[in-house]
Formats: C-alpha cells, structure tokens, sequence
C-alpha cells in the first residue's frame, strides 16, 4: 500500500430545509479524503473503526469501487452515525 487514511468513515443522515431526507450516506473525512485519492491510485487503504453494521450500510458501495476493506476494523455493534440538518439560509 502507498497511502494509508487513518481517520473516520461514518454515516450521515441529511435533512433538508423542504423536508426531504436522505438516509445511510457514507461520510467523514476519511472516507472523503480515501475516495479523492482512489481517482488517482488504487494504492490506498482506508483505515477506521466502524461498527458491525458498516458493511451492510455500506458495502455495495466498496464492492462497486472495488475499495479494500481490510482496513476497516469492527470496534462496535453500530458505526458512527450524524445528522446533518440543512436550513433555509444554508447554514448547517
């Protein structure tokens, strides 16, 4: 491996001003930070603590990015989970 992210992978819950949700996104700064850099290389591995549950959260999603999950290491029964609450002004 050339580039290891040590950081978060969580999932985010996204509430709109108009009332719609969108529910189960992946999130966090490492998995932010892991999909940039595996536009350029498929030579990283994202590294995190998730729960049991991250894999059938968000499995299809490394499946269908052949992304390696061999860094992801259950510590919990339920992965890291925010809501995050859009408002009218933009403001979040």
């Amino acid at each position: 491996m050339k580039y290891i992210v040590a950081s978060t992978a969580i999932t985010d819950d996204i509430y709109f001003p108009d009332g719609k949700v969108i529910e189960n996104v992946g999130g966090g700064a490492g998995w932010y930070a892991y999909s940039g850099i595996s536009l350029w290389t498929d030579k990283v591995l994202l590294v995190s603590g998730v729960g049991s549950d991250f894999g059938s959260l968000h499995g299809a999603w490394f499946v269908r990015n052949k992304a390696d999950t061999s860094g992801l290491i259950v510590k919990t029964d339920h992965s890291p989970r925010t809501k995050i609450q859009y408002h009218p002004d933009g403001e979040r």
